[in-house]
């Protein structure tokens, strides 16, 4: 097929953007790592959907139905941003990794929701401090919303720093009921008023709450879509992986500026908590140097 001109090119894009949304067009033509030049409208159905290389994860429109992959004609270019996506960031190692993953497929909006708790301050720094060292052009500035729980949850351990879960305490311990609802639910908001149509979330196939497991994120999701007259989608691209694996995956990226402590002091992990035994096993279970700062 020769290639059309450049006004033959945007006509049959909108058609393909009538009969499919055109992102996910977009997934195909970003997967197949081609500068758009030249589209066939004729429709064929792949036996596997094409989805970004590290994201990891299947996203449930594309799991409802087949995808239909649009045939083009292309010349190697530049690559191509074709998503935008929301990542709940912490400052910790999870989020931190996900946010230079999916950097590499995508343009990547980075939220942290200040919600009073007791170690924030240290977990704000320490994300400002990654993102600058991360220094990717298809990571966004930094947005911080703001939803305080401190009345919510009262005189808990993770509003006043009183009482954290010590080193032997078990993961159950740390559990802040609802968290992921208000989190997700508030960013949910802010990508309907920024046409942005996927959050992703750090958790991990370890986490024990049932507001991480892929049954409740794929149903909020479709809740939220509901509320908002705009389509979102939460995933969690890490839910079958363990910290371990994802620092042995990503050694190279500066891990050791993230925070993972509920307990920091002076901008260090205090080495006492169960989130530092956690991170503190995970690399020794990766094989791979601790620079992590402990107090």
């Amino acid at each position: 097929m020769a290639p059309r001109s450049a006004a033959e090119v945007e006509q049959a894009l909108a058609r393909l953007q009538r009969q499919r949304p055109l992102d996910e067009a977009g997934l195909v033509f970003y997967a197949l790592g081609a500068q758009l030049v030249a589209v066939d409208v004729e429709i064929v159905v792949a036996e596997k959907a094409l989805v970004p290389r590290r994201v990891g994860h299947r996203p449930a429109s594309l799991r409802r139905r087949p995808l239909c992959v649009y045939w083009v004609v292309s010349r190697p270019g530049p690559r191509r941003t074709v998503r935008r996506v929301a990542v709940l960031a912490s400052g910790g190692l999870d989020s931190g990794v996900l946010i230079a993953d999916i950097a590499g497929e995508a343009k990547v909006f980075p939220i942290y929701v200040e919600a009073g708790l007791a170690w924030e301050d240290g977990e704000k720094y320490a994300l400002r401090v990654f993102l600058d060292a991360l220094n990717d052009t298809n990571v966004q500035p930094l947005t911080s919303l703001e939803l305080p729980l401190r009345r919510l949850y009262g005189e808990h351990w993770s509003t006043t720093g009183e009482g954290v879960p010590d080193y032997g305490a078990p993961d159950s311990a740390v559990y802040l009921p609802g968290r992921n609802v208000l989190l997700i639910g508030v960013t949910a908001v802010w990508c309907a008023l920024h046409d942005i149509g996927m959050i992703a979330i750090g958790s991990l196939d370890a986490n024990p709450f049932p507001d991480a497991t892929p049954s409740f994120l794929e149903g909020y999701g479709r809740l939220l879509s509901r509320a908002l007259a705009h389509e979102i989608e939460v995933v969690a691209p890490y839910g079958r992986l363990q910290k371990s694996d994802l620092i042995a995956r990503f050694a190279a990226l500066p891990l050791h500026l993230t925070l993972t402590c509920m307990a920091p002091r002076e901008g260090k992990h205090c080495g006492a908590c169960n989130k530092c035994r956690e991170r503190q096993e995970a690399f020794r279970h990766a094989g791979v140097e601790d620079r992590t700062q402990y107090a």
